[in-house]
């Protein structure tokens, strides 16, 4: 995956929704730099590409791109079953991709938000494993870490494939990892979530994610920033 490089105009946008400009990210930047070395359990190699996209996702501060930082690594040691053995060579990534899609959208929308859209390939529970495609949900954030440039996110999900067999194998603890990971550790902002080729038990796996959700994120799902949008079409073209 290979996202083409922020424009001048996207850039310029992006900071300035956080009340950035060129110089004032630089400047934000060489603060988490020189914290970086005062912390001699993270790492000091840290490009700063990879700095100003931490920075934006933590809406300009700095102390929340620190906690989130350390998070990050720490997390590492302790969910090893999503944020280790990364390998796209190994037999677990061949097999993952063959059974589930997380595309993140070239273009951005007008609002300068990035769309990803994912799903699954495979109609047959038995052959999905969850934790490995959080891994590579995971292992997509971490590409667009390095190469992505937007304000927030936008997620189609496709239900084409999915049955209750897949629904049962979705627990609460591993629904939680992922959020730990994706709202602590990664500062995923999420504007929109939109549910596609919808069956009828999907309300079970909207109520399990809204069960692992804090207050404030609960409030968002209920319209306030995040809105859960259902539509019963036949396909993502109709979207």
């Amino acid at each position: 995956m290979v996202l083409p490089p922020p424009t001048k105009d996207i850039l310029e946008r992006v900071r300035a929704e956080f009340g950035l400009d060129e110089e004032g990210m630089k400047q934000a930047i060489q603060v988490v730099k020189d914290w970086l070395k005062q912390q001699p359990h993270l790492p000091q190699d840290c490009e700063d590409g990879r700095l100003e996209r931490w920075i934006i996702r933590c809406k300009n501060s700095l102390e929340r791109t620190k906690k989130s930082l350390d998070l990050y690594y720490t997390l590492k040691t302790a969910i090893p079953d999503i944020l280790l053995d990364r390998d796209p060579r190994s037999q677990w990534f061949r097999k993952v991709v063959n059974v589930a899609f997380v595309c993140p959208l070239s273009q951005l929308t007008e609002d300068y938000n990035r769309v990803t859209v994912l799903g699954c390939l495979e109609p047959d529970p038995n052959k999905i494993i969850v934790q490995d495609i959080l891994k590579l949900s995971f292992m997509v954030q971490d590409v667009r870490m390095c190469e992505d440039y937007c304000i927030s996110d936008v997620y189609i999900m496709d239900f084409n494939k999915f049955s209750v067999g897949h629904v049962t194998k979705v627990t609460l603890p591993i629904l939680k990892k992922m959020e730990v990971c994706a709202m602590k550790s990664f500062n995923m902002r999420i504007k929109e979530i939109h549910l596609v080729n919808v069956p009828p038990f999907a309300d079970t796996m909207v109520n399990l994610l809204k069960m692992v959700l804090k207050p404030k994120l609960i409030s968002r799902v209920s319209g306030t920033v995040l809105n859960w949008e259902v539509y019963y079409v036949l396909g993502l073209d109709a979207v």
